[in-house]
């Protein structure tokens, strides 16, 4: 990726930022993967309610007692991984953007703010480009 930006790599390779999903597009793909209806996730960045467990990035809510469907997760191509994060269309600054966290039992969205600031530099994140 450019300068280690993964976010900024993914919205070159999808053609802009209007080509990643949105939170809610991210939302209806937790309920793909998780085999069951989630429900919204609130989108505004400073309503942060809970930790994610062993993380420590703060969340704007967290679902637990799920079970992934690795096999679906795996016939998309998402992740080889134990768990991942999908980049959304939001970008909050240089080194932050929106993302959604897939684990094996809990599922989270994250908002742009207040991070730690190297997020757009780590790698279990996954750039998915949508057509809208």
């Amino acid at each position: 990726p450019r300068n280690d930006d993964y976010w900024a790599a993914a919205v070159e390779k999808c053609g802009g930022v209007n080509k990643l999903p949105t939170m809610k597009n991210l939302a209806k793909l937790a309920d793909y993967l998780y085999d069951q209806e989630l429900g919204t996730i609130d989108e505004k960045d400073n309503v942060f309610s809970s930790t994610a467990p062993s993380t420590g990035v703060t969340p704007t809510k967290i679902i637990s007692n799920l079970k992934l469907n690795t096999s679906k997760a795996s016939n998309l191509k998402l992740s080889n991984r134990n768990y991942f994060y999908v980049w959304a269309d939001f970008e909050g600054s240089a080194s932050t953007a929106r993302r959604r966290a897939f684990y094996p039992n809990y599922s989270y969205s994250i908002g742009s703010y207040g991070l730690s600031g190297n997020e757009r530099k780590e790698s279990p994140f996954i750039g998915i480009c949508v057509n809208k």
